[in-house]
């Protein structure tokens, strides 16, 4: 077994006709929170250098990074806004790191998916790396919460050691590969379910809710 290098700089530069942001805001399938769309855009930095991530803007989160007219793009912006739309919703609970990881990892790989669904070659290199990244998550996890195993399985496992450069959590956040790692399994299980993202979003807002820790 071969442990995969997100190495897809041509898929992830690949041109889209819209930018991100106007791709979304179009998008029927989220047309419930549309107005929460706007907001979130509205307080967002979208001409940051910096890699995508959250931003506070009046008690409730934002997004900041670039919003071009590529897959790199669509899939930072659609990632933030799955984190933004459900922890802007959703009150304190111990669930909250993993359905927000969980939810996000499913708007990125879904809302591109939506793009490229004319373009099927383009489309099968997209889900080969979502799987590539789900393999990534599990063996981070494995390898902060079981640091052994790798060393004992050397001949069946190979992977990049430079991987680990990318990975800034794994020395920054002690455990949070847990998060990852059951984002990654719980999208596994969801991708053969055919489940509206909306309605994924709804009920993960609502199992939080319903954990609520004040």
């Amino acid at each position: 077994m071969t442990l995969p290098f997100l190495d897809s700089f041509d898929l992830l530069k690949h041109q889209i006709k819209h930018s991100a942001t106007e791709f979304i805001s179009e998008l029927k399938i989220l047309k419930r929170y549309q107005k929460n769309i706007e907001n979130i855009f509205a307080d967002s930095e979208l001409t940051s250098s910096r890699r995508y991530r959250t931003i506070t803007k009046s008690g409730n989160l934002a997004i900041s990074g670039q919003n071009l007219n590529d897959i790199w793009s669509l899939s930072g912006i659609a990632h933030e806004l799955g984190h933004c739309l459900y922890e802007n919703n959703a009150k304190n609970s111990f669930l909250k790191p993993f359905y927000s990881e969980l939810i996000a990892h499913i708007f990125e790989e879904q809302i591109v998916s939506l793009i490229l669904r004319d373009e099927p070659s383009i489309l099968k290199e997209w889900n080969h790396y979502q799987f590539s990244v789900d393999l990534l998550n599990l063996y981070f996890f494995i390898l902060e919460w079981h640091p052994g195993f790798f060393e004992q399985q050397q001949r069946k496992v190979r992977f990049d050691p430079a991987a680990l450069l990318f990975r800034e959590s794994l020395f920054l956040i002690p455990g949070y590969q847990l998060v990852y790692g059951f984002a990654s399994v719980w999208r596994c299980l969801l991708r053969k379910q055919n489940i509206s993202i909306v309605d994924l979003l709804e009920y993960l807002i609502n199992a939080t809710n319903s954990n609520y820790q004040k």
